[in-house]
């Protein structure tokens, strides 16, 4: 899985350019200038920016002009330490797999002085984890990072937490659940400040439908963020907070022992929960609340022209009240649709909630007029795959149904099409398991809108043949990130095919 570099792991190399930025060669004052009078300081007139000649800001003792010239004699060093390291990749990318990781192994031996060897051992770790996935080498893996253990100590500290998230994304392809629940305890203690390493582990942990292992991963992280001064009261912990709260519910109801009364008081650890709503997200779950909906009730209000009053335009406001009502419409009908996954469709609460959050969010961003054939055009040129002739079908498939009568129903703000889920697919290249259990419950959505009345099965069947092709195009999204997904794509080849 393709990784992008973690801040922490950045923090020398960002200190010193912010130093060298900071400081300009031609502000630096001389001990002449320094011993000017204030009144020869306020007299001044002309430009003082270029010269340094008399703002006491931007004179520097001699200590600081060291570390200037400092500075700057490191930065030149580190460009031509980039430059060695750019010819060592070329000449890497040019072997075979072997060789790369013989290669690799002889560099982590010889080492590096330069401040920016430990951005390279970044990248180095990365490109071999991803050799040795491909190869299915898991035991050499393991054998390289003990190579780099035993010759690089305190660039494998520094960089521990992102080799054991490698750890961990080998043992969970390999279903190997006894290894991973050790490895998430040390990768939560070996987290030093916040990283998004953990979400993906936790996507994958759900595609797994691994409830307790998510539970354990979660908690650990929780409570590693409440270390963080820098995390109190953000809006990534408050997420987390929430996502916990709902696996403790899942876990109570997939056990099947629900005692109100203990859960409300184990839910008094993650914030202040109003009775009411614990309850009414249960009754949506078990299928105990089944609405009745009309269309109006979730069409977004759209801005129209105001009419002119006095020589002025102005644009009737629509109510706060209105846009909360919509949103909470939307909310309880995706309760109700993960209540339906789970009773009707026998599907985990912890997939079914990914698939209902997901399937929900691509119907409002299709309302709100996000998807267009242009911007879809353009998100398929940018993507690292090439444009071939069946991608160029599909393109062709979707401009031809924009050019058909749209399909028609009572709910048609509810009805998915190819332009919008495609669309939306290839904005997930970044949550390829979220995205994998998106495209495997489309059709259950569509089932459960029979069900409720938003359309008629002949309507059901004709979104479902317009949308034929959406595994095709998920599978191209996984080429695309050049990564491996072990099952992923076999799971949604068999679900479609059924």
């Amino acid at each position: 899985m393709t990784m992008k570099k973690n801040d922490q792991e950045k923090t020398k190399k960002k200190k010193k350019e912010e130093q060298s930025n900071e400081i300009k060669p031609d502000s630096v004052a001389t001990e002449k200038k320094k011993k000017r009078s204030q009144e020869e300081v306020d007299e001044c007139t002309h430009d003082c920016s270029s010269c340094g000649c008399c703002c006491g800001e931007q004179e520097m003792d001699e200590e600081q002009y060291k570390k200037a010239i400092d500075d700057l004699i490191d930065e030149v060093y580190d460009e031509e330490d980039e430059a060695e390291f750019e010819a060592w990749w070329e000449n890497f990318y040019e072997q075979n797999e072997k060789q790369k990781i013989k290669l690799a192994q002889e560099m982590i031996e010889q080492g590096s002085a330069s401040e920016v060897f430990i951005d390279f051992m970044y990248d180095l770790v990365e490109e071999i984890n991803h050799i040795m996935r491909t190869m299915h080498a898991k035991q050499e893996w393991y054998a390289f990072c003990d190579h780099f253990k035993t010759f690089q100590p305190e660039i494998y500290t520094e960089l521990k937490n992102s080799i054991v998230y490698y750890h961990l994304t080998m043992e969970i392809n390999d279903n190997n659940w006894g290894k991973v629940s050790p490895l998430i305890d040390e990768f939560v203690e070996s987290l030093e400040e916040t990283s998004m390493y953990y979400l993906e582990i936790e996507e994958m942990l759900i595609y797994a439908n691994q409830l307790s292992l998510v539970r354990q991963l979660v908690e650990g992280i929780r409570k590693k963020m409440n270390e963080f001064e820098e995390m109190l009261d953000s809006d990534e912990l408050m997420e987390l907070e929430e996502r916990a709260s709902h696996y403790l519910i899942f876990e109570t109801l997939e056990k099947g022992d629900l005692d109100r009364d203990k859960l409300f008081h184990e839910l008094e650890d993650y914030g202040e929960f109003e009775e009411e709503w614990v309850d009414n997200f249960i009754y949506y779950l078990t299928r105990k609340i089944q609405r009745s909906w009309q269309p109006s009730d979730f069409i977004l209000p759209k801005k129209q022209k105001g009419q002119k009053t006095k020589g002025k335009k102005r644009s009737p406001k629509v109510s706060e009240e209105e846009k909360q009502r919509i949103r909470e419409n939307f909310y309880h009908l995706a309760l109700e649709f993960v209540g339906y996954l789970r009773h009707v469709k026998n599907v985990p609460y912890l997939q079914a909630e990914i698939a209902s959050y997901e399937i929900i969010e691509c119907l409002l961003q299709k309302q709100l007029g996000t998807f267009t054939e242009s911007k879809l055009s353009k998100q398929i040129i940018e993507m690292e795959t090439p444009f071939d002739r069946d991608f160029m079908h599909i393109i062709e498939d979707i401009s031809q149904q924009l050019k058909e009568e749209s399909i028609q129903g009572d709910f048609p703000i509810l009805y998915p099409d190819m332009l919008s889920v495609t669309s939306y697919i290839l904005s997930l290249e970044d949550s390829i398991y979220p995205c994998a259990i998106y495209v495997q419950h489309i059709y259950d959505w569509l089932d459960f809108c029979v069900e409720k009345g938003f359309c008629t099965q002949d309507i059901s069947i004709k979104i479902k043949a317009n949308i034929k092709k959406l595994p095709y195009v998920f599978q191209k999204l996984c080429a695309s990130t050049h990564d491996i997904y072990p099952g992923v794509q076999e799971d949604i080849e068999r679900i479609w095919t059924l």
